[in-house]
């Protein structure tokens, strides 16, 4: 059985970070690894070693969330993060932001910065949790540096190497309409695909994507940016 993947909850409310652990703790494939009541003391956890994941929230004294993202790629700390803030509407902007500067996803805290209504949204935190954690965690053991050796064998011809931007779309090709539907790691998804589209690109193009009240608007005008 493999280790539970190790979570790094990262809130100034004690209580939001008791009731975070307590999620985490109710499966045996997870584990808190560590607690901090800002992003200062986050990053002082994460200076000798690194947890799997994570949870981050966006309103803290000393070094908010938006500050230790900026950190984050500044010290180059590869590690996935997932916001859960109680930003809702007024805070679509800076969840966007947060997206931007490398955040995997968020989760809208149900009712206000301190609630016990935290577990209305267990189920899909831990989902979060198990798929960023989980994909980082695969990605440090294929690329750490104690991966076992396989046997040579002849190498296999390399394929063509993708066009990074799409070609032309044939006129005669009949397409009407773009269709993207977009689950985990939607937002910034959609930004790479957007960003190699040409801005004369000729069909219309429709998107579902779940999101909170609120925040699609901010999302629109993200990607127009």
């Amino acid at each position: 059985m493999s280790e539970p993947l190790k979570v790094l909850i990262v809130d100034d409310s004690a209580l939001m970070r008791n009731l975070i652990s307590r999620i985490v703790e109710s499966v045996p494939d997870l584990k808190v690894w560590g607690t901090a009541m800002n992003g200062v003391f986050a990053l002082q956890k994460i200076r000798s070693a690194l947890p799997d994941i994570i949870i981050l929230d966006l309103e803290m004294p000393q070094m908010n969330g938006l500050e230790f993202l900026k950190k984050r790629q500044e010290l180059k700390i590869d590690v996935p993060v997932i916001i859960l803030s109680s930003i809702a509407r007024r805070g679509a902007e800076v969840t966007m932001e947060a997206l931007s500067l490398g955040a995997s996803d968020f989760i809208q805290k149900p009712s206000g910065a301190v609630s016990e209504d935290i577990h209305l949204v267990k189920d899909h935190l831990i989902d979060l949790i198990r798929v960023w954690g989980g994909r980082h965690r695969r990605s440090s053991l294929h690329e750490g540096p104690d991966r076992p050796s396989l046997p040579a064998r002849e190498a296999s011809p390399v394929p063509e190497t993708p066009a990074r931007t799409p070609g032309p779309l044939r006129s005669h090709s009949g397409l009407q309409i773009l269709a993207i539907g977009i689950s985990t790691g939607g937002p910034n998804a959609l930004r790479t695909v957007f960003a190699g589209l040409d801005a004369d690109f000729p069909l219309p193009i429709v998107v579902v994507q779940h999101m909170p009240p609120g925040f699609t608007a901010e999302f629109a005008h993200s990607l127009d940016r």
